[in-house]
């Protein structure tokens, strides 16, 4: 493929199925697939989608579980001509319908290998059951597998490649997958990205996240997170061996998959960095075999990025920044060697080939001059065309500047005098956590719908070098903490676990700055205080703590 217009997800590894078919692509612990049997178990299951009176265009929602089934129900969905919609299996009730209701999906694929139920479907959505995936998946290992090698395998790939999809052609403008955001309304936002936002991003960090045939990845991202498309497709573009981490980020199971597998390169937020670090400088363990990490989605502590630099000679950690909306990473940088400075974090960056980035100033003006400092504004082939049925939130999000049509990052930054983009902060309220966007708006309007909640506020205040979400509330009736600790489990019902503050402060009244607004510094710093003198996750900043122990 000579251009990124010829990239797309459908085909994304297609030439590697056809010139080294028995080559091995992924795996997840219990099952593994090389590229020529993944290429055919995704073809069959595109058949089979068509078949059933998929067309082209329609949505396909499945609960992403950290499998090699749930890769081929992706990819099975793309090469049909459908749109992929993953979710988290324990995505709550509300939200899931909210999704169904917007994305009017064609499909439903049964859970495989996750707890979850079969929710409600809307009339005329098809469940495609696990059996059927399972299915798939058999005849690719049969007729891929160690008996059909080198020039056999490749023209059963191609065989199968050119009678599985009928005559599905897919153009750059196609969407492939719609991915959801927290949202400024209390409702998530729908992001959907083209096959030609994809194909741009995939030529665009190819000159950054260094890897080939050679390479042995590890995946830690879920897949209905953005960062998933460098974490495991990116690998599978360029023909590395790819192995599925568990869901559960626990440092034991990551360092042995590191130690065993012979990692070369993975991808990780800093929080599961920090875990790693902290896991592997307690026991002396070294990677002999590790060359790059990407890291993004949040700010990493220089120490962190210190320790993995000195693991071995030439080293790399890339920080990557971009949101869902410009498909995945849009600006990095990548750090070679520790910083004299331990203060403050690394730059972000520079933007990719196929990104400009330039900063919004107070007066609207855009620059990309030292010393410059404004909202970051993204543009180019990997920035999306807007929200899924939210045209005034798109209308907010984009705005058309000298012809060029720009994404509004909400991002504050500066440019420093080396042309550095550095990360200083929201402009708006939003923030990521744990790798997570959210926006406390959705969390606030969760929490006014408990019972006996009258106001709140929310922030994230630090206990050790711990991130926390928090939660002020002033309740009906003051003092009661049978309510206060009822919170967690009833906002279960309408926000996923990450969204669920894991403090909640009982206030009288919530502090105010001058200008009559609720002043969330000094709500930090109060409750940051407040966890100094308390190990407890509810207590009164009226009174004596009145909560359990964590």
């Amino acid at each position: 493929m000579n251009s990124y217009l010829e990239v797309n997800f459908a085909n994304v590894f297609a030439d590697q199925a056809r010139l080294r078919p028995a080559a091995p692509a992924i795996e997840d612990g219990e099952n593994s697939l090389t590229y020529g049997e993944l290429e055919l178990a995704t073809n069959r299951l595109a058949a089979v989608l068509v078949e059933m009176g998929f067309v082209k265009g329609q949505r396909a929602i499945l609960f992403a579980g950290k499998n090699v089934a749930s890769v081929v129900v992706i990819f099975g969905i793309v090469k049909a001509g459908g749109v992929y919609v993953p979710v988290d299996k324990e995505i709550p009730s509300g939200r899931l319908q909210l999704i169904l209701g917007e994305t009017a999906p064609a499909v439903f694929f049964e859970p495989y290998g996750v707890n979850a139920t079969v929710p409600e479907l809307p009339s005329g959505c098809m469940l495609v059951s696990r059996d059927v995936v399972a299915e798939c998946i058999r005849e690719g290992k049969a007729a891929g597998g160690a008996d059909a090698v080198g020039d056999a395998a490749g023209d059963a790939v191609g065989k199968a490649g050119g009678d599985a999809v009928g005559n599905v052609v897919i153009e750059p403008d196609d969407l492939c997958y719609i991915m959801y955001t927290s949202g400024s309304t209390g409702r998530p936002k729908g992001v959907p990205i083209s096959h030609g936002n994809f194909g741009a991003f995939m030529d665009s960090i190819d000159s950054v996240f260094i890897m080939s045939e050679q390479s042995r990845c590890m995946n830690t991202l879920p897949f209905y997170f953005d960062g998933c498309i460098v974490d495991t497709f990116f690998p599978l573009y360029k023909g590395a061996s790819l192995y599925i981490s568990p869901a559960l980020p626990m440092p034991g199971l990551l360092v042995n998959i590191l130690v065993q597998k012979k990692i070369t390169h993975f991808t990780a937020t800093p929080s599961v960095l920090t875990l790693l670090y902290q896991y592997l400088d307690a026991r002396g363990i070294t990677l002999n075999n590790l060359e790059m990490i990407m890291s993004g989605a949040e700010v990493c502590d220089k120490k962190v990025i210190h320790f993995f630099l000195g693991i071995n000679p030439g080293m790399k950690v890339i920080n990557g920044y971009g949101p869902t909306e410009a498909t995945c990473d849009a600006v990095t940088y990548t750090i070679s060697e520790p910083s004299d400075n331990m203060s403050g974090y690394f730059p972000i960056g520079y933007p990719l080939k196929h990104v400009k980035a330039f900063l919004q100033t107070a007066a609207g003006e855009l620059t990309d001059e030292a010393g410059s400092k404004g909202e970051l504004l993204l543009a180019g082939p990997q920035v999306f065309k807007g929200y899924l049925q939210r045209p005034e939130e798109s209308a907010r999000a984009l705005e058309e500047i000298n012809g060029e049509v720009y994404y509004h990052t909400g991002d504050l930054c500066c440019i420093n005098a080396d042309g550095v983009i550095d990360f200083l902060g929201r402009v708006d309220e939003e923030f990521k956590l744990n790798g997570y966007r959210i926006h406390p708006n959705e969390v606030r309007q969760a929490l006014l719908r408990m019972p006996g909640v009258k106001a709140t506020e929310i922030v994230v205040a630090t206990a050790g070098n711990e991130r926390l979400l928090c939660a002020a509330v002033i309740l009906s009736r003051e003092g009661d903490g049978e309510s206060l600790k009822a919170l967690p489990h009833q906002l279960g019902s309408l926000l996923p676990s990450y969204m669920i503050p894991r403090i909640f402060a009982e206030y009288r009244e919530l502090p105010m700055s001058p200008t009559m607004k609720t002043d969330r510094k000094k709500l930090q710093a109060e409750i940051e205080v407040k966890l100094t003198e308390t190990n407890k996750s509810f207590f009164s900043m009226i009174e004596d703590t009145i909560g359990a122990d964590k």
